[in-house]
């Protein structure tokens, strides 16, 4: 990846997912969203009450993780121009892969991805985090719908 910002903007959202080793994919729910976080996300409305709609239920998904995990970014992405902005990432596709064994002879992976990510007051940010098609089906996997409070 030719920006070191644009991936180390998705880092700290992958890692404040609740970690799941046994890949039974079972949400957990969140009190709220992490200052160091929300920091990330746009400034624009309405994209930043979507993207804070969206973390709450991204927070809430496990992430699949074995013996070292790393997020490899899928290239080639192209930055380009979307709506406000002139530089922007849509969607930014990452592998996640581990190993299952300690000896590393025997990867795992999986793909996941960040809708869009734009460039904003010089910072990489984030615009939004689900799909519309992937933010229903996150909806309908969550056991019950709870109250959460934002900083």
């Amino acid at each position: 990846m030719d920006d070191p910002a644009l991936f180390a903007l998705l880092q700290p959202w992958f890692w404040s997912r609740p970690v799941n080793a046994s890949l039974d994919f079972t949400t957990q729910p969140i009190q709220s969203i992490p200052a160091h976080l929300e920091a990330t996300i746009t400034h624009y409305e309405p994209y930043r009450s979507q993207a804070l709609q969206d973390a709450r239920l991204w927070l809430q998904l496990p992430l699949a993780i074995g013996i070292g995990l790393e997020a490899i970014p899928i290239e080639p992405f192209e930055i380009r121009a979307i709506e406000r902005w002139q530089e922007a990432v849509s969607p930014l596709a990452l592998r996640l892969e581990w190993s299952v064994r300690m000896a590393g002879d025997d990867i795992d992976w999986t793909t996941d991805s960040i809708h869009c990510v734009a460039r904003e007051a010089g910072h990489w940010r984030i615009v939004a985090l689900l799909f519309d098609t992937q933010r229903v089906k996150v909806q309908r996997s969550l056991p019950v719908e709870c109250d959460y409070e934002l900083h």
